[in-house]
């Protein structure tokens, strides 16, 4: 019989995640705004309803919580909007469980391709909604003042961490000095 010593690479790879988790979860707790220093133990406690001793296991890497804590503890920050609903919350969990070794830090992936273009439709949405409010036909306008309108409202975007947000009262003064220049030609 094979008797194992209390420092057998299995063991060993369980410590280590445990203590990874405890960076990992500071990091989401950093892109979540939760306080830094003094109160968050408190602020987690709070959060998640769980104990304050429970808050410090988890932050000190005493326990690494289990796969279903992980995706609640995801799915709230996402609820909650203190993360962007932009990450993937499968990746994230399973990144906050795992560690690096089995994907990248989903906090600091480049936006895909696909989140880009959508962010870039909300703009669009916007104007075309403006628009619509204002009694304007976005359809009867030369291709120069679309372009025009599009490439404000754009400038006049507010980059967050959820991407681009549209600025609506921008949107709304561009579309009337367009139509104002239209009627003064």
């Amino acid at each position: 019989m094979i008797t194992r010593s209390p420092n057998t690479p299995r063991k060993m790879d369980k410590q280590i995640l445990k203590e990874r988790f405890s960076e990992r979860f500071s990091e989401l707790l950093d892109v979540a705004n939760f306080v830094e220093g003094r109160g968050r133990l408190t602020e987690i406690s709070n959060f998640f309803a769980v104990g304050k001793s429970t808050a410090h296991y988890w932050l000190n890497g005493d326990i690494c919580p289990k796969a279903q804590t992980l995706d609640v503890i995801v799915s709230m920050l996402i609820d909650q909007r203190r993360i962007p609903k932009t990450i993937d919350k499968v990746a994230l969990t399973l990144w906050l469980e795992k560690g690096d070794r089995l994907l990248p830090n989903p906090l600091k992936a480049p936006p895909t391709e696909h989140q880009n273009h959508l962010h870039k439709s909300r703009i669009y949405m916007a104007v075309g909604e403006e628009a619509q409010r204002l009694g304007i036909d976005l359809f009867s306008l030369n291709a120069e003042m679309i372009e025009q309108i599009f490439s404000e409202s754009f400038a006049g975007a507010r980059q967050d961490k959820s991407g681009l947000t549209p600025d609506r009262a921008l949107i709304r003064r561009i579309l009337k000095a367009s139509i104002k220049a239209i009627e003064q030609n």
